[in-house]
């Protein structure tokens, strides 16, 4: 009599992970995006910085001729005050007329020529090139954008206003929310509730998006790999060797694992490209002022945010959501009785995936009202909706470990309750040929199984 349980598991799982990582698709697929990653976010951001050190190098401007057709008084010299590291010590010379600044332009190399006037929608800027200049179409449209984001200032000038309350009106303003309980321990720091925003907008998506195409891929294959030994004239020898539930387990173990090792790949070509992009780029202008260098900067002053159980406890629920979409991919392995029966079969996960998308995406929040990203805490117990929104709340401490702990295992528990339930259908449906049965038919197909 053969032994209950999941015998056999580790041997398939061990036979299947080495023919999935000898491929070579799988090692390209692999491989291939975190050299372009590890390669191309540094060329990238190189590039980027050569062409901003180009802009700075050859934006010389001196003079801009300005006619002034709006008939208001204002001192353009106002843009010079430290609004632009390119486009300062700027001398402005008002001008008659376009003929008159042109003409007056061409004698200068490095100037330009603005014309200003109302429009229907407000001012209207024109920036013209006289000729004989150096400056390039580049430099002009630089200037011209310059213009559009600082006008305002000559503008509020104009009003009439004090240089002291101009300065008010100037002054940027920063907001912050917080618990009391961050106020009084001293943890606020500047760009917090900037990162906690992006990632509570952010995580879900990413976990979705992830979730979404790893199951697609790596579900579809172990159901290909469950169905494979069914047209095989070794599954009796299999049947008594190894059980069912054993062998669905290797097989489900050996995909997931396949899927982390290729997105762990990935990872660390990123994150190493990012870090030699940095490095490189503050080689090549230590006071560069790219804006990813920013966001890089501020998640280091941010860092703090995140607690050591919270960051891993995140990651496992991440990784178990993906063996439980794995799981459950392989019971359409169990139904099918061939390759091409896996469309209809194993769209289960499909829908659960989706299903959750919306939920997470567009459901309530614990308040009752809706939002883009709902934060209900029943979502944290029902594992197909927690993969996807509890490991932000973890990142950000918004549950407690404890909650996150249960999500955990709840989803573990999913996984190997597909695992048994693949294995139970397999048996049954090993040697069945023709039509799969259909999802609704699976509960009759179990309980005639049990007499």
């Amino acid at each position: 009599m053969r032994k209950k349980g999941l015998r056999g598991a580790k041997t398939v799982f061990l036979f299947t992970l080495r023919q999935q990582m000898q491929r070579a698709g799988w090692q390209v697929m692999t491989l291939l995006p975190a050299i372009l990653l590890l390669i191309g976010i540094p060329l990238a951001m190189v590039l980027v910085q050569l062409s901003q050190g180009k802009e700075e190098k050859a934006t010389e401007l001196s003079a801009v001729y300005v006619v002034d057709e709006t008939g208001l008084p204002g001192d353009y010299a106002v843009l010079n005050e430290g609004l632009s590291e390119i486009f300062t010590g700027i001398e402005y010379v008002p001008a008659s007329d376009a003929d008159a600044a042109l003409a007056a332009a061409a004698g200068r190399d490095r100037s330009l020529v603005l014309l200003a006037s109302f429009g229907e929608q407000g001012y209207e800027l024109t920036v013209l090139r006289p000729e004989g200049t150096v400056l390039t179409a580049s430099d002009a449209s630089a200037f011209a954008s310059f213009l559009r984001e600082n006008y305002a200032i000559l503008a509020r000038q104009r009003s009439g206003l004090t240089e002291a309350q101009l300065a008010e009106l100037s002054r940027p303003v920063t907001s912050d929310a917080s618990t009391s309980e961050e106020y009084r321990d001293g943890s606020l720091r500047s760009g917090y509730a900037v990162v906690r925003e992006v990632l509570e907008l952010v995580l879900p998506y990413l976990c979705i998006m992830v979730l979404y195409f790893m199951v697609l891929i790596y579900g579809q294959g172990i159901a290909g790999n469950v169905i494979l030994e069914k047209s095989s004239k070794l599954m009796d020898t299999m049947l008594v060797s190894l059980q069912p539930e054993g062998m669905i387990l290797g097989k489900t173990l050996a995909g997931w694992l396949a899927g982390v090792l290729q997105m762990l790949a990935w990872a660390v070509g990123c994150a190493l490209g990012c870090v030699l992009g940095r490095f490189l780029v503050l080689q090549i202008d230590p006071g560069s002022t790219m804006g990813i260098l920013s966001f890089f900067d501020m998640l280091g002053e941010a860092s703090g945010l995140f607690t050591l159980p919270g960051v891993l406890l995140a990651a496992a629920i991440i990784l178990a959501g993906f063996l439980m979409y794995c799981a459950i991919g392989s019971i359409g392995g169990a139904l099918a009785s061939k390759p091409e029966d896996l469309g209809s079969c194993n769209s289960l996960f499909t829908l659960l995936l989706l299903a959750s998308f919306f939920l997470t995406m567009f459901g309530e929040n614990s308040s009752g009202s809706r939002s883009l990203v709902a934060n209900a805490a029943w979502m944290n117990y029902v594992p197909f909706t927690a993969v996807m929104s509890t490991p932000a709340r973890a990142l950000l401490g918004q549950v407690s470990v404890y909650t996150a702990l249960i999500s955990l295992v709840l989803t573990l528990a999913v996984a190997l309750l597909a695992v048994l339930l693949a294995g139970r259908l397999y048996r049954l449906l090993v040697f069945r040929r023709g039509d799969p049965p259909k999802l609704k038919d699976v509960p009759a197909l179990l309980k005639a199984g049990e007499k």
